[in-house]
């Protein structure tokens, strides 16, 4: 019975709430409780940005206490648009919400992207990245900048070796871009 009485006063209090998959945002008046249970057992970081993209919050939880849930009072914001970003070493994701003067409100749609995994031994490069379809790009620059290899990627996974023996000495960079999101990776090639 209590834990009835407790379900349904949650639900009473509880405005909103969204759930990707990974991961529930639910609105209890001014805060809002980001409940990770579902995300992989590793080390996270939560950001709050505001609509120009500067960091207002980012708070790092270890793995043993990544998969509780956590509270963001959001009462000292000013009405606008802002994003939560949550991530960890595979993946990262972003949900949007507002602040209204009266309510705090969660957008319906969130975007995940899966974090490429790169790897140099020797003048070998190898590439892997779970796309899932979506439209990406990839870049290698060499030493001077000079784009040595491009390709758009739309399958659902890339893997690829690159024997970059013919470039000259010096730093080799990786740049692969999903939307809005743009990971860079810099190799030494000795």
């Amino acid at each position: 019975m209590k834990t009835l009485f407790s379900i349904l006063l949650a639900a009473i209090f509880a405005t909103s709430a969204t759930a990707n998959g990974d991961f529930t945002l639910t609105v209890f008046g001014q805060v809002i409780e980001l409940n990770t249970a579902q995300w992989s057992k590793s080390d996270i970081t939560v950001k709050i940005l505001d609509e120009e993209g500067h960091v207002l919050v980012q708070k790092n939880y270890p793995a043993n206490v990544s998969v509780k849930s956590k509270r963001f009072n959001v009462s000292k914001l000013t009405a606008g648009n802002y994003e939560f970003i949550l991530s960890d070493n595979q993946k990262i994701s972003k949900h949007s919400f507002s602040v209204k003067p009266d309510a705090v409100e969660i957008a319906q749609n969130s975007e995940t992207f899966n974090k490429p995994h790169f790897a140099l031994s020797g003048t070998d490069l190898k590439i892997n990245y779970l796309n899932l379809g979506n439209l990406s790009n990839i870049k290698i620059l060499n030493n001077i900048n000079e784009t040595v290899y491009e390709a758009f990627i739309n399958t659902p996974i890339y893997s690829k070796q690159f024997d970059l023996a013919l470039l000259d000495k010096g730093e080799v960079t990786v740049i692969l871009t999903q939307g809005s999101e743009i990971y860079t990776q810099i190799f030494n090639i000795k």
